[in-house]
């Protein structure tokens, strides 16, 4: 197959597409997926995920069992949030084995048979606690709660089983849900923020999600609170050094819950920072190549901080070119492009000038050199030029 796409102007284009043709006989069944939660409540409506594909590209037809008689005329809801979600209620408990069937435009068919576990009880709540930050006294904290209740009909954007629900956190861990409270009706997240003032001691975070069937599910999650650790830092000067020029080293750290009280330098990069200590130092090096510089700190709280730098050692080589000032260079491209042009006005006047004399010469001399000269005429009365001799 080609394409060709020409505009206005007349310029054209041509992309070729090759596609490949089978006998309908070698096309493969359409694929069908079919889910369902593992364990559903009866008289809820359960999710059921159902969703096809055809090598061909063409339209398949889901039908669905989901009574178990072997007649694929069950039609569940459409839910959301899919085209591909449907919701189906199982009257009563027990194992129950439903069917889906894919067909194709050609009658290819497709089926999947799951076996599900249906029971009567409330499913119940599971919360969990989770956060992504590390516990720094005096640092505020994020907890996030998620929660999901398997039975309720309620579903959102992000696949969980929200539905109604109700948080409650307890953020002191004296053991009461009482610090924070949360009702959503859609998906069943919440998070809390907390300080804590103190290193080394240990705090516990709770929350507890309520359905709406009041049932309820608890998950507590115990820390031991720390302190921020310092961030080393220092600056080298100069980076690029001969052999025995000395190299500054000026530490620059910092520790935002505290103060440094230590400095120590690794200088020969050995690991130990025994060679150095204090704000400031230096050192020299008399191999070439690159060399790297350590630095460690300690906080008031025991916290260290290291970091490591390069520096480079060259050989003593001739001094560099001295850099020519910008209007310097100007300037002696200019004079150089006046002289050139200077000249070549000169040979242009001096081209001129002779075709002038030998003009004048043929018009003093008609017969050639040997005839006799003519009294030479004044200056005005000189016969004219003309133009395509100049």
């Amino acid at each position: 197959m080609r394409v060709r796409a020409t505009d206005p102007a007349g310029a054209t284009d041509t992309a070729l597409l090759t596609i490949a043709s089978y006998p309908a006989s070698d096309i493969d069944p359409p694929s069908l997926s079919f889910s369902t939660p593992n364990l559903i409540r009866a008289g809820q409506p359960a999710r059921i995920y159902a969703s096809a594909y055809t090598q061909d590209g063409s339209s398949a037809t889901i039908t669905f069992d989901l009574d178990g008689d072997g007649q694929f005329d069950d039609v569940p809801t459409a839910g959301p949030p899919f085209s591909y979600t449907s919701l189906w209620t199982f009257p009563t408990a027990g194992p129950k084995t439903v069917s889906a069937r894919a067909v194709d435009g050609a009658g290819r068919t497709r089926t999947v048979t799951r076996t599900l576990n249906v029971t009567g009880a409330n499913l119940g709540p599971e919360v969990f606690i989770s956060s992504y930050q590390t516990v720094v006294a005096g640092r505020p904290t994020w907890f996030s709660a998620s929660g999901i209740d398997l039975d309720d009909d309620t579903v959102d954007v992000d696949w969980n089983y929200g539905g109604t629900c109700v948080l409650d956190w307890d953020l002191d861990g004296d053991g009461a849900y009482d610090d924070r409270h949360t009702e959503t009706t859609w998906s069943c997240r919440d998070s809390a923020s907390v300080t804590f003032p103190t290193i080394n001691e240990e705090h516990t975070v709770g929350v507890r999600m309520t359905d709406d069937d009041g049932e309820t599910a608890f998950h507590r999650t115990t820390f031991r609170v720390g302190s921020q650790a310092p961030s080393a830092a220092f600056s080298v000067s100069p980076t690029t050094v001969n052999p025995g020029q000395p190299v500054t080293l000026t530490s620059a750290a910092s520790d935002d819950d505290g103060a440094i009280v230590e400095r120590l330098w690794d200088l020969d990069d050995d690991g130990a920072f025994d060679d150095a200590g204090g704000t400031n130092t230096t050192v020299t090096f008399s191999e070439l190549g690159v060399h790297l510089v350590g630095h460690k700190v300690r906080d008031d709280d025991g916290d260290i901080g290291i970091v490591y730098h390069p520096v480079s050692v060259v050989p003593v080589g001739p001094p560099p070119p001295a850099a020519h000032h910008r209007r310097g260079t100007l300037r002696w491209r200019w004079r150089e492009r006046r002289r050139f042009r200077r000249c070549r006005r000169q040979r242009r006047h001096g081209r001129q000038r002779r075709r002038i004399r030998r003009h004048r010469q043929a018009q003093a001399h008609p017969g050639g050199p040997g005839e006799e000269r003519p009294e030479a005429l004044p200056p005005r009365a000189r016969p004219a030029v003309p133009a395509d001799v100049l």
